[in-house]
């Protein structure tokens, strides 16, 4: 069973790998995890920092209508020149 909290620091070790210098984001979602945006942000900042640019990390949410709620639906990490 492939499990993200010990896989993904390798997941995207080897999706770095895939960039190139012509190369100007990388969209990571996470979904159902126990990691924090905060922890999956550093990953990313970790793996990219030698490209520049910057990373973003946090939420992403949809509004319940009824209420008007912001419900948590994933995490997102973003790296991008």
């Amino acid at each position: 069973m492939w499990k993200l909290e010990e896989g993904l620091p390798g997941l995207i070790a080897d999706t770095r790998k895939l960039l190139d210098a012509d190369s100007r984001f990388l969209f990571l979602t996470v979904y159902a995890v126990r990691m924090s945006a905060l922890a999956i942000g550093e990953l990313v900042r970790q793996s990219f920092g030698d490209l520049g640019g910057k990373v973003e990390a946090g939420e992403l949410t949809v509004r319940e209508e009824a209420r008007g709620l912001m419900l948590p639906t994933a995490i997102f990490a973003r790296w991008s020149r």
